[in-house]
C-alpha cells in the first residue's frame, strides 16, 4: 500500500529540506491538503525564513501568497506584471480605503464620522474564518496533529462529526 498524495508531499518537503537549503523552492506545496497540513507546511515556512532560508513559493492560492509571502511577483502570460510586497500592490489598486475596527468601536466610530460630516460607505463585521473555526473545533495542534483538550475538556473531534 502506498502513500497518500499528503503524505507524499510531506515527505518531498522533508527530502528537500534535509540539507538545510539557503533557497527553497516550493511548487504549490499546499495544493490538495488538509487544514491540519496547511497549517503546517504554513508554520514550517515561517520557521524556515525566520531562520535564514529564503523561499520562492508557486501558488495559485493568492490568499496563500498574501499571508506567506514578503514580496509577490504577480505572473500574466510568462512575464512579470507586478512585483511588490502584498500590501503594496493591494494598496496601489485600492480605490477605497478600508479600515478594520473591533465591534465595540462601531458606534464611537459611527459618532466621529458624523460630528466632522464624513461618510461611512460600508460598515462590516468579521467573524473567525473557516480555518479558524475548524482549528478550534477539532482542537488540533499544527505541531503534533494530535488534538487538544477543548474547553469543554473533550478531545477534539473533526468537521462533519456528531458532538
Amino acid at each position: 500500500m502506498g502513500f497518500s498524495k499528503v503524505m507524499k508531499r510531506r515527505v518531498t518537503i522533508a527530502m528537500a529540506l534535509i540539507h538545510r537549503p539557503r533557497i527553497l523552492l516550493l511548487d504549490e506545496p499546499t495544493s490538495g491538503m488538509d487544514v491540519q497540513s496547511v497549517l503546517l507546511i504554513r508554520q514550517m515556512m515561517r520557521q524556515l525564513h525566520d531562520a535564514g532560508t529564503t523561499i520562492f513559493l508557486t501558488t495559485h492560492n493568492i490568499e496563500e501568497a498574501n499571508q506567506s509571502c514578503q514580496h509577490v511577483a504577480i505572473i500574466h502570460r510568462g512575464k512579470i506584471a507586478a512585483i511588490d510586497s502584498p500590501e503594496r500592490l493591494k494598496q496601489a489598486f485600492q480605490s477605497v480605503q478600508a479600515v478594520e475596527v473591533g465591534g465595540a468601536l462601531i458606534p464611537h466610530l459611527v459618532e466621529w464620522t458624523q460630528a466632522r460630516h464624513l461618510t461611512l460607505t460600508l460598515v462590516n463585521t468579521l467573524g473567525p474564518s473557516l480555518e479558524d473555526v475548524f482549528v478550534k473545533i477539532t482542537g488540533l495542534e499544527i505541531a503534533t496533529g494530535e488534538p487538544e483538550e477543548n474547553e469543554q475538556g473533550r478531545r477534539g473531534k473533526g468537521m462533519g462529526r456528531g458532538r
